[in-house]
């Protein structure tokens, strides 16, 4: 094998890979512009809307995450790195943290929905 050809396969492993790796460093950059954009919006627009800020906290930094691992998935496959076990570990692990947490998740739903239609007011009397 010669010289050449070592280089040459090189060059052109290096090119294709590289455009891959520059159209990443894209996707998560202007992914990240995109997602503090959209956190921004929701926390203000809460205000219009007179959510409770402890759910628009909740539900900003739920949609973050979502955002970011969508981000994450979309870079991996630009990559070419296959993303099917990926999803499929991440959905092995949201269900087992799903059933190991099914009391406190509950409690969780619990108060979200006490946040959202507050039953209650400061200064209430709660009788059990």
């Amino acid at each position: 094998m010669s010289y050449q050809k070592i280089f040459d396969f090189l060059f052109e492993l290096g090119a294709s890979l590289g455009i891959k790796i520059v159209y990443a460093l894209l996707v998560l950059i202007v992914g990240h512009k995109v997602v503090k954009f959209i956190k921004k919006r929701l926390l203000s627009s809460g205000k219009i809307v007179k959510l409770d800020p402890g759910v628009r906290s909740f539900f900003s930094s739920f949609m973050v995450v979502a955002l970011y691992i969508v981000i994450f998935i979309t870079v991996a496959m630009i990559l070419g790195i296959p993303t099917t076990s990926f999803i499929t570990a991440l959905a092995s692990c949201g269900v087992a943290i799903g059933l190991a947490l099914q009391g406190a998740l509950g409690n969780l739903a619990g108060g979200i929905m006490i946040l959202i239609f507050k039953p209650f007011k400061v200064g209430d009397y709660i009788s059990t």
